[in-house]
């Protein structure tokens, strides 16, 4: 059975622009996040005039660099050059799991939390922006695990998102997205060794609403998943669905049909199923994967992480919803 791999890093705090480039129309600033800190970049349309709205990307689990390379995939490059194309500046930098991930020990990665691999950055990134004179709102985009963490940033730092926009997501916790993920790979088992699945899939089941139930001096001597279950238990404090019915600031929802790794049931239905304030826009494209994408992937790809291999692009109607919504 496939296991779920979670990133691992640190993060903190500022930031300064080092270089700028120009390419196809639009500028591209070298900056720095953090300390010690993280290469990134800032795409700028080279022809507008400031101060622009501004978006910071935020990926999802693993150690993604700052396009999010997938296979032949580059979503947040897509995002980056398609957005700073439509009047959105777009800042993007490589995750603390892809530059710093070998400093952590096994003894760190006991009490390592969402905070530490992506929040702290994110913030950072944000605070960047809110200084850079050219740019007059800041808006906060993510992906995958970065959409579920999202609301919750939002909230911790009132005053530095304009508005959130969420791909990919799911008000679903980090656990019960593996244990779906793992379900439906014990589904498409030959029969007899779908049984053998169901049975470890019981074990899981267990181990998860233990962690859940267990204190958070217990949770840090867990683990779930065969991974540290403090990251886990953690980022189950927060209610992604909860948060987005307090926020007062607007939110765009965004999910695909296509999507194996959050499929329907818990991201587009598990959206539509809460009482969402009007501030909350939700949009569903079922042609589309996790990525946003839609591939003319080999039918033997089709519905696995081999379809990322298809070189692909997002899709452009994805590109200008968002930035109807930044620019409205």
């Amino acid at each position: 059975m496939k296991r779920f791999f979670i990133a691992v890093l640190c993060a903190l705090m500022l930031v300064s622009s080092i270089a700028f480039c120009e390419t196809d129309g639009l500028i591209e600033e070298a900056v720095s996040i953090g300390d010690p800190a993280l290469p990134g970049t800032l795409t700028l349309p080279g022809n507008a005039a400031s101060p622009l709205p501004a978006a910071v990307l935020l990926h999802g689990s693993g150690p993604n660099d700052r396009d999010e390379t997938l296979g032949q995939t580059k979503m947040f490059r897509d995002l980056a050059d398609g957005l700073a194309e439509k009047g959105v500046a777009v800042l993007r930098y490589d995750k603390r799991t892809l530059i710093y991930g070998s400093r952590y020990t096994q003894e760190d990665l006991k009490t390592f939390t969402v905070a530490e691999e992506s929040i702290q950055d994110a913030a950072a990134a944000a605070a960047l922006l809110r200084s850079d004179p050219r740019i007059s709102q800041v808006y906060l985009i993510g992906h995958s695990m970065g959409a579920m963490i999202a609301p919750r940033i939002a909230k911790e730092y009132p005053g530095l998102f304009d508005g959130i926009i969420l791909l990919s997501g799911t008000p679903k916790t980090l656990g019960d997205i593996v244990l779906s993920q793992n379900q439906a790979i014990v589904d498409a088992l030959p029969q007899l060794t779908k049984a053998i699945g169901q049975i470890q899939m019981q074990g899981l089941r267990k181990e998860w609403e233990n962690l859940l139930n267990s204190s958070e001096e217990e949770a840090k001597k867990l683990t779930v998943f065969g991974q540290p279950g403090y990251y886990f238990w953690e980022m189950a404090r927060y209610d992604a669905g909860e948060i987005l019915q307090t926020l007062d600031i607007p939110a765009l929802l965004i999910n695909g049909g296509r999507d194996f790794q959050v499929i329907d049931a818990d991201g587009i239905d598990a959206w539509n199923a809460l009482r969402l304030p009007e501030n909350v826009r939700v949009i569903y494209h079922p042609e589309l994967n996790h990525l946003l994408m839609n591939p003319d992937a080999p039918e033997e790809a089709r519905g696995t992480i081999k379809e990322y291999d298809t070189p692909c692009h997002i899709s452009q109607e994805i590109i200008a919803e968002i930035a109807e919504f930044i620019l409205k």
